[in-house]
């Protein structure tokens, strides 16, 4: 399906080449956009699978003392959900 797709893109930028268009310019434009695009969904797709992650295993549970690694935040937890 992902070929099909490459195959549909790359006949398009052909055809708009043929027909005058920068495509150059159109290339660069959706390169910089992506870049940007991933830089803006890192973290929160990070976060996204870290809370999946969490509450797909749940490693802590209601009354655990847990603290950071770094040892500055630590407490007992009180809810979890």
């Amino acid at each position: 399906q992902i070929a099909k797709v490459a195959v549909v893109v790359i006949a398009v930028l052909l055809c708009l080449q043929h027909l005058g268009v920068n495509v150059s310019r159109i290339l660069a434009v959706t390169g910089l956009s992506g870049v940007a695009f991933s830089f803006l969904l890192g973290d929160f797709l990070a976060n996204l699978f870290g809370g999946c992650v969490l509450y797909l295993t749940q490693p802590f549970a209601q009354g655990d003392w847990v603290q950071t690694p770094d040892g500055k935040i630590d407490g007992w937890i009180q809810t979890v959900g």
